[in-house]
């Protein structure tokens, strides 16, 4: 009897009972085990959770990194066109260009007019193109910039108000 009852006091107990491993416990030491299962059953579902709102969290930073970064790229396409934009019409005024939109194909056209000396007609506002051949084509550019050559400024105010051609400043930043 003695020895049931250190045994008794030795538990778990384990047995093998018709061929299986059996453990014997005390009714505490069973609960102790079941709320251990049970706080860490409840952990892992916590950390599950805890794993989707960060994956749902990484998705929302992911998505507007993307968006920053698409912005970025369009903001800067956007500026360099700009600037291609804005040294073109910087250029071909500079080199002496008419620039008009042709509305059968929708393009804008540009038309050299470097080896040509604009007249007006202070009365009627007529400009005229008058054909120079002292010009150095692969320098007009510089030639242009070198001699400061340009209609002097308020030149419409000498034509007629009824035949005065509208002038204005394109905004670029030269």
């Amino acid at each position: 009897m003695s020895n049931l009852i250190l045994c008794q006091s030795n538990y778990p107990l384990k047995t093998i009972i018709k061929g299986d491993s059996v453990v014997i416990l005390k009714v505490e030491q069973a609960d102790e085990i079941n709320s251990i299962f049970e706080r860490q059953k409840k952990e892992i579902a916590d950390l599950k959770k805890t794993i989707e709102d960060l994956k749902w969290v990484q998705q929302e930073k992911d998505s507007v990194i993307v968006s920053l970064v698409e912005k970025q790229v369009i903001d800067s396409t956007i500026a360099k066109r700009l600037d291609i934009i804005e040294n073109w019409l910087y250029w071909a005024s500079v080199e002496g260009s008419w620039i008009y939109f042709s509305f059968e194909d929708s393009l804008i056209y540009r038309v050299d007019l470097s080896n040509y000396k604009v007249r007006k007609d202070n009365n009627t506002g007529d400009l005229y193109f008058y054909w120079c051949e002292d010009y150095d084509k692969d320098n007009i550019a510089d030639e242009f910039i070198e001699n400061n050559e340009s209609p002097a400024l308020n030149w419409q105010k000498d034509i007629r108000r009824s035949r005065r051609p509208k002038i204005e400043i394109v905004p670029i930043k030269h």
